[in-house]
């Protein structure tokens, strides 16, 4: 019982853990890309830009060398067309195709990837950019009024909720945010998730236990019962046997009697180990007591 319930316990145990660790490799995506930097270090992943854009401008004007780097492999990249764009839309066609990273503004970026779940944003987001409202030199007060307004705004979280509607869940049923979300949390193996095998193991130990103990009782009783009832046969036995048969025969002679009587006292000697009473043995026929004390000294005799 404690074997069963220890290969039921180990079973489920292995099961639960197969099941969670295929889920957690399913949507997990690793890559050894994690940042701007690994992105430039390597040459099995070839990227771009869209041709003409901010950030195409911004790799051609800078002057940090990682991205004058990537500057460079770019412009090679584009006598073979595989580095910029002339659209969006193909830059990122041609990721789904793989072997390609496309570089874009993280509004775009977000609108995309919110709605392709394939699609993943490799590190965090590089040269941030503010925009901002221009007004007439010198017109303080509008200025201020905006300003105003745009912290108000801000507080209230307003300009966050416009991102998660129009950009996360516009025109889509569940944002791919929220389904990587929901798959880690289900995919998470606690204490939780496996406590009832646990609470089953100590059960079937706990009923294991008890009829171990039932069997150790019932076992006790049984060589009793058993030692018992085999005294009770060697009493019967030695009282069915103690006295041997009267051989007496007045048709043979008081030779053939005297020999007939030796040899069967010398069977019970032989087939029975009997140890009687001292009442019972004062009780015994003295003849039959003769006869054994003198069985061997009779053959010799004869």
């Amino acid at each position: 019982m404690v074997g069963a319930v220890w290969w039921f316990f180990t079973l489920i145990l292995i099961s639960s853990y197969t099941a969670n660790l295929a889920a957690f490799l399913t949507v997990t995506r690793l890559n050894d890309i994690s940042s701007i930097g690994d992105l430039a270090s390597q040459t099995s992943i070839k990227y771009g830009t869209l041709m003409g854009g901010s950030t195409y401008n911004f790799f051609k004007n800078s002057e940090i060398s990682v991205y004058k780097t990537m500057w460079e492999s770019m412009s090679g990249w584009a006598k073979t067309n595989e580095s910029f764009m002339s659209k969006t839309s193909e830059g990122i066609e041609k990721v789904r195709r793989g072997g390609y990273a496309y570089i874009l503004e993280s509004t775009f970026n977000t609108y995309y990837r919110e709605r392709d779940c394939s699609l993943m944003q490799v590190g965090t987001i590089f040269n941030p950019m503010s925009y901002a409202f221009g007004v007439n030199h010198g017109n303080v007060g509008l200025r201020d009024r905006l300003t105003e307004e745009i912290l108000k705004l801000q507080k209230e979280q307003f300009i966050e909720g416009l991102t998660e509607k129009w950009l996360k869940r516009y025109n889509v049923s569940q944002p791919c945010s929220d389904q990587a979300r929901n798959a880690q949390e289900t995919g998470t193996l606690d204490v939780d998730a496996v406590g009832g095998v646990f609470v089953s193991l100590l059960i079937g130990l706990a009923i294991a236990a008890g009829i171990c103990f039932i069997e150790l009782i019932v076992r006790a009783a049984m060589s009793f019962q058993e030692i018992a009832l085999k005294q009770v046969k060697l009493a019967v036995s030695c009282s069915n046997t103690n006295s041997p048969a009267d051989v007496n025969d007045s048709r043979l002679p008081p030779s053939s009697v005297i020999a007939a009587r030796e040899i069967a006292t010398a069977q019970l000697n032989e087939t029975s180990s009997c140890l009687l009473p001292p009442e019972q043995m004062s009780h015994s026929p003295t003849g039959a007591a003769n006869a054994t004390a003198i069985t061997l000294s009779s053959k010799e005799k004869l």
